[in-house]
C-alpha cells in the first residue's frame, strides 16, 4: 500500500487482536479502523484454556511452520511484557490407555522430530528425564519425551492412572493467560494509532470500483482499501456477511471450570494434559493459578442445543479426565463448583485455519482451532497480505482455495457480493 489508505478490521477477540497489533508496528501510513462489539482491552470473558502447543500431527509441516512462527512471536510478547502474559512452558502430556494409540504417538514424535522440530527421547525409566519448570519458558528441552510405560509416566505424574499405556511430553507447550495477551496487544495496538470503533458489523461489500465497504449498526459506513474479518465466536453469521459459503463442519465444544477439591485431581504443578483415545479432539485439562481445573472436551455423540449440551457436560467431562486421572472420579464437591460452557465451533476438513483473500479487497482470518497457539503468526500473514509484504512459502496452505475440490476459490466475486443482514462479532 503506497498511499494512506484505511483498513477495517472486523472482531476483536484474539484473533482481532493479534491483526491489529501486527499491523501496527509495522508503521504504515494505513489508516486502522478495529470494530468491536465490546472493549477488548476490558472485557474479561469466560475462562479459557489458552493453551498453546507445537503439537500437530497433519500429513506435512505446514500446520507446524504457522504455529512454531506463532510461538516465537508469542515468546516476543511475553519478552516485552515483561511476562504480564504469564506464559509458562510446562508442556503438554498426551496420554493413552492403548498401545496403539501409543504407537502412533511414537509415529507422529518421529516425523515431528524428522521434520526439525525438536528430538524424540524415549524412556522406559526415568533416569534422565528433565520435567519442565513451573514458571517461565526459558531452559526448557525441545522436542518430545515418550514413556513407554506407564510406571515411567507415573514415576512423573503420579496422578495418572496406573491403567495407561504410556504418555508423550509434548515441550513446546503451555499456556498464557489469553485476557492480558488480548489486552497487552490492543493496548500496545491503540498506542500506535489503531482506531477502535464500539459498533457491529451487519454487511461487509466485497470491492467494486470504489472498494469494500462495511456497514455497522448505528447506520455507519466505512469505505476501505482492504478488510480482514476476524470472526471467532460467531463464524459462521460472519461468513453470511461475506456471502462465502465454506465446507465447514460445526463440532460442539465444551468448556469448564471446577473449582472446590479439584487440586486434590490436578496437581497445581501438572502441565497440560491431553486424552487422545476419544473421538473428535479428546479432552484437554491444565489447573489454574487458583487451585481449580480448567477442561474443554468435544463430546462424542453431541446432541441438541449448546445448552442443552453443556448441562449434560460436566458428568461427561469428569467421567473422561478419570479414565486418565482416578481422583476425578471421587470428586464429591458442590453441583456449582463445576461451571460447564457450551459452543459450536466451525472447522475446516484440516483443522487449519483459513487466512487470506476470500474476495475483492476482503481477507478473512478465521476457524483456528487452537487460536492461542496460531493467533499472532496467522496476524503477521494477513499484514503481509495486506501491505504487500513477501509471503513465508507456507502461505498457501492457509488460503481458502485449499478447501476447494478444483483448487481454486470462486465465492465472493462480483459487484456488491457479500452483503448481507446479519450481525457478526
Amino acid at each position: 500500500m503506497s498511499s494512506p489508505e484505511e483498513v477495517v478490521i472486523v472482531g476483536a477477540g484474539l484473533v482481532g487482536a493479534a491483526v491489529a497489533y501486527q499491523m501496527a508496528i509495522r508503521q504504515e501510513r494505513a489508516r486502522l479502523i478495529l470494530i468491536a462489539d465490546r472493549d477488548p482491552a476490558r472485557d474479561q470473558g469466560p475462562p479459557e484454556l489458552d493453551v498453546y502447543s507445537i503439537w500437530w500431527p497433519g500429513p506435512d509441516d505446514t500446520m507446524l511452520r504457522l504455529v512454531s512462527r506463532s510461538i516465537d512471536l508469542l515468546e516476543g510478547v511475553s519478552d516485552l511484557s515483561n511476562g504480564s502474559i504469564g506464559m509458562n512452558r510446562r508442556g503438554q502430556l498426551l496420554v493413552t490407555t492403548r498401545s496403539d494409540g501409543l504407537s502412533a504417538l511414537r509415529v507422529a514424535a518421529g516425523r515431528m522430530a524428522g521434520l526439525g522440530f525438536g528430538p524424540l527421547r524415549e524412556h522406559v525409566k526415568i533416569d534422565w528425564y528433565l520435567p519442565s519448570p513451573i514458571t517461565g519458558f526459558r531452559g526448557v528441552p525441545d522436542g518430545f519425551d515418550l514413556f513407554e510405560r506407564a510406571a515411567a509416566a507415573r514415576a512423573s505424574y503420579p496422578f495418572l492412572a496406573a491403567e495407561i499405556a504410556g504418555a508423550l511430553h509434548v515441550r513446546r507447550a503451555g499456556w498464557v493467560d489469553g485476557v492480558a495477551l488480548r489486552r497487552w496487544l490492543m493496548i500496545e495496538a491503540r498506542s500506535l494509532g489503531v482506531e477502535v470503533v464500539h459498533d457491529t458489523a451487519v454487511a461487509i461489500q466485497a470491492a467494486d470500483d470504489r472498494g469494500p465497504r462495511v456497514a455497522l449498526a448505528s447506520g455507519a459506513t466505512w469505505e476501505a482499501a482492504a478488510v480482514v474479518a476476524c470472526p471467532e465466536r460467531r463464524m459462521r453469521a460472519t461468513l453470511n456477511l461475506l456471502g462465502t459459503p465454506l465446507p465447514l463442519w460445526d463440532a460442539p465444544r465444551v468448556q469448564a471450570r471446577l473449582a472446590a477439591g479439584a487440586d486434590r485431581i490436578l496437581p497445581d504443578a501438572a502441565p497440560v494434559v491431553t486424552g487422545i483415545d476419544r473421538p473428535g479432539g479428546g479432552l484437554h485439562a491444565r489447573p489454574t493459578s487458583d487451585h481449580a481445573i480448567l477442561g474443554a472436551w468435544i463430546p462424542e455423540t453431541p446432541a441438541g442445543s449448546a445448552d442443552e449440551i453443556a448441562s449434560n457436560a460436566g458428568a461427561g467431562l469428569l467421567g473422561a479426565l478419570a479414565e486418565l486421572v482416578p481422583a476425578a472420579a471421587t470428586h464429591r464437591g458442590p453441583s456449582s463448583a463445576l461451571r460447564t460452557e457450551s459452543s459450536i465451533q466451525a472447522r475446516t476438513a484440516d483443522l487449519r485455519p483459513i487466512v487470506g483473500p476470500v474476495a475483492p479487497g476482503v481477507l478473512l482470518n478465521a476457524a483456528h482451532d487452537r487460536p492461542t497457539s496460531s493467533a499472532l503468526a496467522a496476524g503477521d500473514l494477513v499484514a503481509r497480505y495486506v501491505f504487500g509484504e513477501p509471503l513465508p512459502d507456507f502461505a498457501g496452505g492457509f488460503t481458502v482455495d485449499r478447501l476447494t475440490a478444483t483448487g481454486k476459490w470462486e465465492g465472493g466475486r462480483g459487484k456488491g457480493e457479500g452483503a448481507a443482514s446479519q450481525r457478526a462479532e
